[in-house]
Protein backbone atom coordinates (compact mmCIF):
# COMPACT_ATOMS: atom_id res chain seq x y z
CA UNK A 1 0.00 0.00 0.00
CA UNK A 2 1.34 3.44 -0.94
CA UNK A 3 2.36 5.52 2.05
CA UNK A 4 0.86 8.99 2.24
CA UNK A 5 3.39 11.70 2.97
CA UNK A 6 2.36 14.64 5.17
CA UNK A 7 1.97 17.97 3.39
CA UNK A 8 4.66 20.36 4.70
CA UNK A 9 3.40 23.56 6.29
CA UNK A 10 5.39 25.72 3.89
CA UNK A 11 3.44 24.25 0.97
CA UNK A 12 0.18 25.62 2.35
CA UNK A 13 1.17 29.29 2.23
CA UNK A 14 2.45 31.76 -0.35
CA UNK A 15 4.82 33.95 1.63
CA UNK A 16 5.96 37.49 0.94
CA UNK A 17 9.29 38.52 2.47
CA UNK A 18 10.16 42.19 2.86
CA UNK A 19 13.66 43.10 1.67
CA UNK A 20 15.02 46.36 3.05
CA UNK A 21 16.70 49.09 1.05
CA UNK A 22 20.40 49.77 1.65
CA UNK A 23 23.01 51.97 -0.01
CA UNK A 24 26.48 50.82 -1.12
CA UNK A 25 25.84 47.10 -1.24
CA UNK A 26 28.76 46.65 -3.61
CA UNK A 27 31.10 47.36 -0.67
CA UNK A 28 30.26 43.85 0.62
CA UNK A 29 29.95 45.00 4.21
CA UNK A 30 28.13 42.65 6.58
CA UNK A 31 24.40 43.27 6.66
CA UNK A 32 22.94 44.21 10.07
CA UNK A 33 20.86 41.74 12.06
CA UNK A 34 17.60 43.55 11.26
CA UNK A 35 18.08 42.60 7.58
CA UNK A 36 17.66 38.93 8.45
CA UNK A 37 14.82 36.97 6.84
CA UNK A 38 12.46 34.74 8.83
CA UNK A 39 12.98 30.97 8.97
CA UNK A 40 9.80 29.33 7.74
CA UNK A 41 10.91 25.86 8.81
CA UNK A 42 9.26 26.77 12.10
CA UNK A 43 5.93 26.07 10.36
CA UNK A 44 6.84 22.39 10.43
CA UNK A 45 7.87 19.99 13.18
CA UNK A 46 11.49 20.41 14.17
CA UNK A 47 13.99 17.83 15.36
CA UNK A 48 14.57 18.57 19.03
CA UNK A 49 17.86 16.65 19.15
CA UNK A 50 20.40 18.89 20.89
CA UNK A 51 23.12 17.93 18.42
CA UNK A 52 21.00 19.30 15.57
CA UNK A 53 19.88 22.42 17.44
CA UNK A 54 23.41 23.84 17.20
CA UNK A 55 23.30 23.59 13.39
CA UNK A 56 21.94 26.85 12.04
CA UNK A 57 21.42 28.42 8.62
CA UNK A 58 20.50 32.11 8.47
CA UNK A 59 19.93 34.46 5.53
CA UNK A 60 19.98 38.25 5.27
CA UNK A 61 19.24 40.40 2.24
CA UNK A 62 19.05 43.97 0.96
CA UNK A 63 18.56 45.83 -2.29
CA UNK A 64 18.92 49.16 -4.04
CA UNK A 65 18.46 50.43 -7.59
CA UNK A 66 21.80 48.94 -8.63
CA UNK A 67 21.22 45.35 -7.46
CA UNK A 68 20.47 42.94 -4.63
CA UNK A 69 22.67 41.31 -1.99
CA UNK A 70 22.38 38.23 0.19
CA UNK A 71 24.41 37.04 3.14
CA UNK A 72 24.32 33.40 4.23
CA UNK A 73 25.50 32.14 7.63
CA UNK A 74 26.14 28.46 8.35
CA UNK A 75 27.24 27.29 11.81
CA UNK A 76 27.54 24.03 13.71
CA UNK A 77 29.60 22.15 11.14
CA UNK A 78 31.72 19.16 12.13
CA UNK A 79 33.04 18.12 8.72
CA UNK A 80 35.57 20.14 6.76
CA UNK A 81 33.91 22.18 4.04
CA UNK A 82 34.41 20.87 0.50
CA UNK A 83 33.69 22.79 -2.72
CA UNK A 84 34.61 22.15 -6.35
CA UNK A 85 33.26 24.33 -9.15
CA UNK A 86 33.53 21.41 -11.57
CA UNK A 87 31.44 19.19 -9.29
CA UNK A 88 28.76 21.58 -7.98
CA UNK A 89 26.17 18.91 -7.17
CA UNK A 90 28.65 17.26 -4.77
CA UNK A 91 29.86 20.50 -3.16
CA UNK A 92 28.85 22.13 0.09
CA UNK A 93 26.93 25.07 -1.29
CA UNK A 94 24.00 27.44 -1.24
CA UNK A 95 21.74 27.50 -4.28
CA UNK A 96 19.69 30.62 -4.92
CA UNK A 97 16.80 30.99 -7.37
CA UNK A 98 15.55 34.42 -8.42
CA UNK A 99 12.71 35.32 -10.79
CA UNK A 100 12.72 39.01 -11.72
CA UNK A 101 9.06 38.77 -12.83
CA UNK A 102 7.75 36.82 -9.80
CA UNK A 103 5.43 34.66 -11.90
CA UNK A 104 3.47 32.11 -9.86
CA UNK A 105 1.12 30.68 -12.51
CA UNK A 106 3.68 28.74 -14.58
CA UNK A 107 5.52 25.55 -13.69
CA UNK A 108 8.55 25.94 -15.95
CA UNK A 109 11.24 28.57 -15.58
CA UNK A 110 11.29 31.51 -18.00
CA UNK A 111 14.23 33.61 -19.15
CA UNK A 112 13.75 35.78 -16.05
CA UNK A 113 14.46 32.84 -13.72
CA UNK A 114 18.01 32.33 -12.46
CA UNK A 115 19.72 29.48 -10.62
CA UNK A 116 22.92 30.58 -8.88
CA UNK A 117 25.43 28.19 -7.31
CA UNK A 118 27.22 29.89 -4.40
CA UNK A 119 30.41 28.23 -3.17
CA UNK A 120 32.15 29.62 -0.06
CA UNK A 121 35.54 28.28 -1.22
CA UNK A 122 37.20 26.11 -3.85
CA UNK A 123 38.61 28.79 -6.18
CA UNK A 124 42.06 30.40 -6.36
CA UNK A 125 45.52 28.90 -6.02
CA UNK A 126 44.92 27.55 -2.52
CA UNK A 127 41.22 26.84 -2.98
CA UNK A 128 40.21 29.44 -0.40
CA UNK A 129 38.35 31.83 -2.72
CA UNK A 130 34.54 31.80 -3.11
CA UNK A 131 32.67 31.72 -6.41
CA UNK A 132 29.16 32.23 -7.77
CA UNK A 133 27.97 31.06 -11.16
CA UNK A 134 24.78 30.45 -13.12
CA UNK A 135 23.51 26.99 -14.07
CA UNK A 136 20.43 26.13 -16.18
CA UNK A 137 17.17 25.30 -14.44
CA UNK A 138 15.77 21.92 -15.39
CA UNK A 139 13.01 22.13 -18.04
CA UNK A 140 13.57 25.86 -18.52
CA UNK A 141 11.93 27.46 -21.54
CA UNK A 142 14.70 29.97 -22.21
CA UNK A 143 18.00 30.86 -20.55
CA UNK A 144 18.71 34.27 -18.95
CA UNK A 145 21.18 36.60 -20.61
CA UNK A 146 24.90 35.93 -20.28
CA UNK A 147 26.32 37.49 -17.12
CA UNK A 148 28.84 40.28 -17.77
CA UNK A 149 32.22 40.00 -16.09
CA UNK A 150 32.33 41.78 -12.75
CA UNK A 151 28.55 41.97 -12.33
CA UNK A 152 28.60 39.54 -9.38
CA UNK A 153 30.77 40.13 -6.32
CA UNK A 154 31.31 37.58 -3.58
CA UNK A 155 33.14 37.43 -0.26
CA UNK A 156 33.34 34.60 2.28
CA UNK A 157 34.72 33.93 5.75
CA UNK A 158 35.34 30.23 6.37
CA UNK A 159 36.16 28.99 9.88
CA UNK A 160 36.56 25.48 11.29
CA UNK A 161 32.91 24.95 12.16
CA UNK A 162 31.12 27.81 10.40
CA UNK A 163 31.20 30.14 7.42
CA UNK A 164 29.51 33.20 5.99
CA UNK A 165 29.03 34.06 2.34
CA UNK A 166 28.14 37.53 0.99
CA UNK A 167 26.94 37.75 -2.62
CA UNK A 168 26.09 40.95 -4.50
CA UNK A 169 24.24 40.76 -7.83
CA UNK A 170 24.35 43.98 -9.80
CA UNK A 171 21.46 44.71 -12.16
CA UNK A 172 23.50 43.39 -15.10
CA UNK A 173 23.63 39.91 -13.55
CA UNK A 174 19.83 39.60 -13.37
CA UNK A 175 17.89 39.48 -16.62
CA UNK A 176 14.87 41.76 -16.29
CA UNK A 177 15.87 43.40 -12.99
CA UNK A 178 13.78 46.59 -12.93
CA UNK A 179 12.81 47.63 -9.39
CA UNK A 180 11.03 50.73 -10.68
CA UNK A 181 8.34 48.66 -12.42
CA UNK A 182 8.77 45.25 -10.77
CA UNK A 183 9.18 45.54 -7.00
CA UNK A 184 8.56 41.82 -6.37
CA UNK A 185 11.00 39.01 -7.16
CA UNK A 186 10.37 35.29 -6.97
CA UNK A 187 12.86 33.70 -4.58
CA UNK A 188 13.95 30.35 -3.22
CA UNK A 189 17.15 29.06 -1.69
CA UNK A 190 18.58 25.79 -0.43
CA UNK A 191 21.57 24.80 1.68
CA UNK A 192 23.32 21.61 0.59
CA UNK A 193 25.90 20.64 3.19
CA UNK A 194 27.13 17.24 4.36
CA UNK A 195 26.57 18.30 7.99
CA UNK A 196 22.92 19.29 7.45
CA UNK A 197 19.72 17.92 6.04
CA UNK A 198 18.80 19.99 2.97
CA UNK A 199 17.42 23.31 4.19
CA UNK A 200 15.05 25.19 1.87
CA UNK A 201 13.13 28.44 1.99
CA UNK A 202 9.98 26.88 0.52
CA UNK A 203 8.73 23.31 0.74
CA UNK A 204 11.53 20.92 -0.20
CA UNK A 205 11.60 17.41 -1.66
CA UNK A 206 9.68 15.60 -2.99
CA UNK A 207 8.22 18.82 -4.38
CA UNK A 208 10.04 20.23 -7.47
CA UNK A 209 11.32 23.34 -5.67
CA UNK A 210 14.45 23.53 -7.86
CA UNK A 211 12.61 23.96 -11.15
CA UNK A 212 9.03 25.13 -10.52
CA UNK A 213 8.82 28.92 -9.99
CA UNK A 214 5.18 28.65 -8.89
CA UNK A 215 6.51 27.18 -5.62
CA UNK A 216 8.86 30.06 -4.87
CA UNK A 217 8.05 32.84 -2.42
CA UNK A 218 7.89 36.59 -3.11
CA UNK A 219 10.71 38.95 -2.17
CA UNK A 220 9.25 42.45 -1.94
CA UNK A 221 11.77 45.23 -2.54
CA UNK A 222 10.59 47.64 0.14
CA UNK A 223 11.15 51.37 -0.32
CA UNK A 224 12.61 53.38 2.56
CA UNK A 225 9.27 54.80 3.60
CA UNK A 226 7.83 51.26 3.87
CA UNK A 227 10.38 50.09 6.46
Amino acid sequence: MMQKLPIPGRFLFRMEISCKYKENLENLNELPADYEFPDFESLEAQDSDSANSAKTFRVRGAWNENGVAFQFFVSGKSKEIWCNRNRPDESDRVELWLDTRNVHDVHRATRYCHRFICLPCGEGQNGAEPSVFLLPINRTKQLPNDIPNGSIQVKSNVQRNCYSLFVYFSAGALTGFDPEDFQDLGINWALFDRDFPVKTLTAGSPFPFMEDPSMWYTLHLARSEEE
